[in-house]
């Protein structure tokens, strides 16, 4: 967690990553910031990272106020350079910091995760998108990272599904992950559109309502084990009546 030089704690920092393009992971940062506000009233920063990387063009921080709680702000194609200073900023005026990393296994997905408090690895039922996972949750492990700090997200992204979820936890060698259910209007209306306020009681709705919920009870100082990960049989619950 971020510092104050006054020791005074900073908003909470959550990474979202994927080195594979296509898995939902913007999807999956938008609709996280979007349950945080307008669930629990928290404020929100929605950063997303320019993919231009160390070319993208430098523009000052922009960060200066406080963001109304129940609202998200989104500060956008901020360049590697200034990724820091963003964070640290927005951090100082919001409950919780969103940075939607750009699709890749680089140096400023590296620098988005060392702000972070905790990681949710993207991935979909593809198994390129799971082998991205797999690289990016290996990358994590070897720079020491807390892996109860990382956590596996696998979104359908559609109804014909190549992997089944065993194949993808195996392939990632992870034993839990939080699954969410195929939404047909995401195509549509794209990332952007937060699936809460299209289909509020479809079963994509409902899972990510319930994965806010589960970055809500650790938001606290302390260890970082965010409980948004279900064993391998409530998954295939969840899984089986979702598709219902």
């Amino acid at each position: 967690m971020l510092e104050l030089r006054t020791g005074r704690r900073l908003g909470r920092v959550i990474a979202v990553a994927a080195p594979k393009g296509g898995v939902g992971k913007t999807f999956i940062a938008v609709n996280a910031a979007w349950h945080l506000a307008e669930d629990a009233g928290k404020s929100v920063g929605l950063i997303s990272v320019a993919y231009g990387g160390r070319e993208a063009p430098r523009r000052e921080a922009t960060v200066a106020e406080p963001i109304a709680r129940g609202t998200v702000r989104s500060i956008n194609n901020v360049a590697e350079a200034d990724l820091d200073d963003v964070v640290r900023r927005t951090a100082e005026f919001a409950d919780f910091v969103i940075v939607d990393t750009p699709n890749s296994l680089s140096d400023i997905v590296a620098g988005a995760v060392a702000q972070a408090d905790d990681v949710l690895v993207v991935s979909n039922h593809e198994r390129t998108g799971a082998k991205g996972a797999t690289s990016l949750l290996g990358m994590l492990q070897e720079s020491g990272f807390d892996m109860k700090r990382a956590h596996l997200v696998v979104g359908e992204t559609t109804r014909d599904l190549s992997l089944g979820i065993e194949d993808v936890l195996l392939l990632t060698g992870v034993p839990t992950a939080w699954l969410v259910p195929f939404e047909p209007s995401a195509s549509k209306f794209g990332p952007a559109a937060p699936v809460a306020i299209r289909a509020p009681q479809s079963p994509a709705a409902r899972a990510l309502r319930a994965m806010a919920n589960g970055i809500l009870a650790q938001q606290q100082p302390g260890p970082r084990n965010l409980p948004i990960a279900l064993p391998v049989a409530d998954f295939h619950r969840q899984g089986v009546a979702a598709r219902r």
